[in-house]
């Protein structure tokens, strides 16, 4: 078993656990995006990003594997909010003039 602290939450997870796994069984909601369980983490979207004591960067939650005596802090406190410093998503609406081919 790990032991690791979140938000100043002593956590005690198995070994192998993520940090958002670790988070959500201390009962802390980390937001995601790209994370389906059973399926392969890239930590692409970067939306569950955490503070991890030590590291130079924000990481993301969901890629990030827990380790024994690990701090974290899944509000990390640099300015802007990460998660609101992301690129909105783009949605495009589609018409039937926009889906017509132009092939003959």
């Amino acid at each position: 078993m790990i032991n690791l602290t979140i938000n100043h939450i002593p956590v005690e997870v198995p070994e192998g656990a993520t940090l958002l796994a670790a988070a959500k069984q201390a009962g802390i909601k980390i937001p995601t995006l790209c994370h389906v369980e059973g399926l392969q983490t890239i930590g692409a979207c970067r939306v569950c990003v955490v503070e991890v004591e030590g590291a130079r960067n924000l990481c993301a939650s969901c890629a990030m594997p827990s380790a024994t005596g690990r701090s974290t802090d899944s509000r990390p406190d640099h300015g802007a909010s990460p998660r609101r410093s992301r690129p909105p998503f783009r949605t495009v609406k589609t018409t039937a003039e926009n889906r017509k081919t132009t092939r003959k």
